[in-house]
Order: C-alpha cells, then structure tokens, then sequence
C-alpha cells in the first residue's frame, strides 16, 4: 500500500492556523518568480500518504524550537478541481489530534494551485508551488504562499512541511541539502517531528459553508435498480465503521447480485480475507420507498445503503450511516467506492473524491481494496473453498475411522 512505500517526500505545505506564517517584518516580502514548477512532473504521483519530519514557522505566537510534535502526516487526494491536503497532527502539549482540511483548486499554470474560487479570507487564501521533484516523484518541494501574491509574484508570509512516504528525518534532511532550489524566507531552524504513533484519519469533516446532515445527503436521480444490480461490482475503497489495521485488509472484493420474487436483492459476495484465503457469503439488500435508498442486511446491523452517484457503467459512490449526532453529523458509517472492472479510471475516482467532500468525508479514510486473484465459486455457487477444505477433512477423518 501507498503508505508503505520505501520512498522520501519533501513538502512545503500550507498549515491552516494561526501560527504557520512568517510576516514581512520578520522574513522580507518573499520573492517567488524565481521559483519554476516542475512541470514534467504528473500530479497523480503526489497522492497518498506522508509523514511529516521537519516543520518550518515563522511568526511570534508559533511553537518555538523546544515544541515537539509527537506526530504529523499529511494526505494528499486528487478531485476533479485539485488537490486537498488532510493534515492530521498532534504535539507535546496535547493529548488529541489536531486536524486542517486544506481544498486547492489547480491554477492555468502546471503544478501551481491555490484557494482562487473556493471561499477563503485575505488570511486563508494562499497559493502552493511545486518548487522541486525528481521524475518518479520520491521527492518533491512545494512552496506555499499565504495570503495574496501580488503582481510582481510577491507574497508577506509562507510556511512550510518537509516530509517522506515514510517517516525517516535523515534521508529527508540529505534530499533537502541536495537540491538547489532555495526557500525565500526560511533560514532558521525547522521544528524536527519525533516518530510517535499516527493520529487516525478523521473521516467525517464538519465544513463550514457545506451541509454536512446527513438526513439531508441527497442519492443518484432517477436511480434505475435493475442497471445497478445487473453486473458485478468491484470493490476500490471502503469506509469502515473504525479504524483497521492494513494487515487485515480484504483483497479481491466483489459482489454480485440477484433479484427475489418478493424485489429483496441476494448480494453474492466473495473475496480473500488477511490470510489470503477465498471466502464467500449471501447477505442481503431490500428496497425502501426512495429509489437508491436500499438497507444492506447482514450479521452484524441493519445498514441503510444508499447510492450517492454512479453511471452504472464505470463506478458507483455508497454511503450509510448508522450513527449521527442530534445535528445529523455522522458518527459512524459504511461506504464503498465501486468499479465494473478491477481497476478505476482517475477520472471516475476524481469525481467520487468530489461527491465525497461535498458531503463531508475524507477520501483518505477509505480504505483501499487489490484485486490480484479473483476467488471463483464452486458450481453449486454456496460452498466457499474454506468449508470445502473442512468438508474433505471430515470426511477423510470418517473414512479411517472405517479402516481401524
């Protein structure tokens, strides 16, 4: 997985907060025309996961160098209008996790992003470069202004991150000796993050500006149940109901479906489990009075499911949620993001990744699915190969109780 990538990553990255700016008294105007995007780099190779390992701040009521932040990632997700940084953080000074949702929306310029057309303050707007990257993107620089840039390409406060796939101070500290692109304004010394166990990913986000009851999340128009069940779904990415340790992820997902007389839908479920091995299940889906509102039945709750978007051809977006505070914020929940085949055209995750930031999730929550090799079932389309396994064994146990 992305996370666990042997790889080095430099960010200078934006925090949205009261202490992240250097102001022009204390650092100049920062000059930026002299900095150059790196153009031939593909934005799709900066998404994913990263660990933060040195921090660069300037202004009086930041952390002084005898702060320690215990941890810091920051994880970065494509939309069809750019980019969003979900920084999750936590310090010395605090027992709880710190989280900042950071939405940019890519510029006429290669690689330069900023907050233009999405609703922002003189202090919250900002605007990010990528300054420096090799091509397979183990290290990249951006360089971010907060606030305005003027015309001549000058701006009065930046902030900085500099992080890796992995969490190694010292190959993030040689990269950034390594490379000539300066950093106008920074020239004292950074904040170095301890290694200390990550903050969880937050995945619901209340943002202000959006609607985020979700009693009010509305499902596709005009859903047409029969085009839904009528092939098999693969499973991209899921939401779980709490945080799972990547070693237990599924792999090789998917689900078939077929309808009842009484219009209640049997999903045929199949996949491998962390050891690898084939399972498979019937659970069940019933219809409400709201097309693309359905309920998921299984052995463990009542689910409602409720189809947010799909072309019913390429990719569907499900979310339900079962647990929600008295304001319609939701507090627990399941959701999928689904393809026909076992990959996903970027555009198709790009538009689910929208419609999930519309209604208040973080795509960085989801978790991710492979599909490597597909688990087929036996012709009697029930018995999955684990109590085939079983069957043969106990069978063989009577056959030599026979022979003695």
């Amino acid at each position: 997985m992305y996370r666990h990538l042997h790889t080095c990553f430099l960010l200078l990255i934006f925090l949205v907060s009261p202490w992240s700016t250097c102001n022009a008294a204390e650092c100049s105007v920062c000059d930026i025309q002299g900095i150059q995007p790196a153009i031939d780099l593909a934005t799709e190779k900066l998404d994913g996961h990263w660990f933060v390992t040195h921090v660069y701040m300037y202004d009086e009521g930041a952390p002084g160098n005898d702060s320690v932040y215990t941890s810091y990632t920051v994880d970065v997700v494509p939309t069809e209008r750019g980019l969003t940084l979900y920084h999750n953080k936590n310090d010395s000074s605090s027992t709880t996790c710190d989280y900042v949702e950071t939405e940019l929306n890519a510029t006429s310029q290669p690689l330069r992003l900023s907050t233009t057309g999405i609703p922002t303050t003189a202090e919250t707007a900002l605007t990010v470069l990528v300054a420096a990257a090799d091509n397979d993107a183990r290290h990249v620089m951006f360089y971010i202004c907060h606030g305005d840039v003027t015309q001549q390409q000058l701006c009065t406060r930046a902030t900085a991150l500099l992080a890796g796939r992995q969490f190694n101070v010292t190959a993030a500290r040689n990269w950034l000796n390594s490379v000539s692109t300066s950093l106008p304004c920074f020239t004292g010394a950074p904040i170095v993050v301890q290694e200390g166990a990550e903050c969880p990913l937050k995945p619901f986000w209340n943002i202000p500006g959006r609607d985020c009851d979700v009693r009010s999340f509305p499902v596709q128009g005009n859903f047409d149940l029969n085009k839904y069940i009528a092939k098999t779904w693969y499973e991209m990415t899921w939401l779980a109901p709490e945080y799972i340790d990547p070693i237990y992820y599924y792999q090789d997902y998917q689900h078939e479906y077929e309808m009842q007389p009484n219009n209640s839908i049997i999903v045929r479920v199949s996949g491998r489990n962390e050891k690898k091995e084939c399972f498979f299940e019937n659970v069940s889906l019933t219809t409400t009075s709201t097309p693309g509102k359905l309920t998921w039945h299984d052995v463990s709750a009542d689910v409602p499911y409720n189809v947010i978007q799909t072309d019913y051809d390429h990719y569907a977006m499900v979310f339900g949620c079962y647990n929600m505070t008295s304001s319609g914020m939701c507090k627990k929940a399941r959701g999928w993001l689904w393809s026909r085949g076992k990959t996903l055209d970027r555009r198709y995750r790009l538009a689910a990744h929208s419609k999930m930031q519309d209604l208040c999730l973080n795509p960085a929550a989801f978790f991710p699915t492979e599909h490597k090799n597909e688990c087929v079932r036996d012709t009697g389309g029930s018995t999955s190969l684990r109590a085939l396994v079983v069957l043969t064994a106990a069978m063989l146990i009577f056959v030599v109780s026979l022979t003695t």
